[in-house]
């Protein structure tokens, strides 16, 4: 089998909903991970997606059937020959204040840093052989950074991030050859909310949760070694609903 990894980097907010109605003050939430609690995008919908693209790309039905699978016989569906991984959440942007340069700033924490080696080194894509890292010491902050700017993330102070640390970061290329920071809890920072308004008989405002544009999130496809119609994911990509309002528009990257 051959593997390929790819990110997913959100050009516009992404809503992936978690079909659960609830009775908080926001009606429509995002899918999570049920341990860590951070957004994903689970393989069923990664594979949809990306089946409906090739289907309006008008993909050769061949193809489709031998990536993603067809109804069988007495309506068994065949799952194809390509395997897809759950899209999880590697940064997101938060807000700063006191930079010249920027109005946000991407964020992973130490846990979904070492997901990320972890699953690279799974499926033999960390080349650098970076270990998984141990939570550095955030004194009075919950944020770390490498900015040569004194900034505050989400209005709070920040520290820098240890020299050693940032070395190792920085073998994984990607976001990290750019300015980042490391937040020690990402549950204590709420993903933003959106009010949405409709027309008719429904209730004419909900509030709606949304990943915001320029997380970036990861996955992996396996597919056959001997492959003679490989698929190719396209860059530009949609997930998620509030397709006609701009929303889940993606830039997909193989790494």
């Amino acid at each position: 089998m051959s593997t390929t990894f790819y990110t997913i980097k959100c050009i516009t907010n992404l809503h992936v909903g978690s079909g659960e109605v609830n009775y908080n003050i926001v009606d429509n939430e995002v899918e999570k991970d049920a341990v860590t609690g951070l957004p994903v995008i689970h393989a069923s919908g990664i594979k949809g997606a990306l089946r409906d693209k090739a289907v309006t790309d008008k993909l050769n039905d061949e193809v489709i059937k031998k990536v993603f699978g067809a109804p069988g016989d007495q309506g068994i569906c065949n799952t194809g020959e390509y395997k897809f991984f759950d899209a999880i959440l590697l940064a997101r942007p938060m807000r700063v204040y006191g930079s010249k340069s920027t109005s946000s700033v991407l964020v992973v924490s130490i846990d979904s840093v070492n997901r990320y080696i972890s699953m690279l080194t799974a499926l033999g894509y960390n080349k650098s052989g970076v270990q998984p890292v141990a939570t550095p010491d955030f004194g009075d902050n919950h944020f770390l950074t490498n900015s040569t700017e004194d900034i505050k993330v989400e209005g709070e102070a920040t520290d820098k991030i240890p020299a050693s640390l940032l070395t190792e970061l920085k073998k994984l290329g990607g976001i990290f050859e750019g300015v980042f920071a490391i937040v020690d809890d990402f549950k204590d920072y709420d993903l933003p909310v959106v009010a949405r308004n409709c027309l008719g008989d429904k209730p004419n405002l909900w509030y709606e949760e949304v990943v915001p544009h320029d997380s970036v999130f990861y996955f992996a496809v396996i597919s056959p070694d001997k492959d003679d119609t490989k698929y190719a994911i396209p860059e530009f990509v949609q997930f998620g609903g509030n397709a006609s309002i701009g929303c889940g528009y993606t830039q997909v990257t193989a790494i």
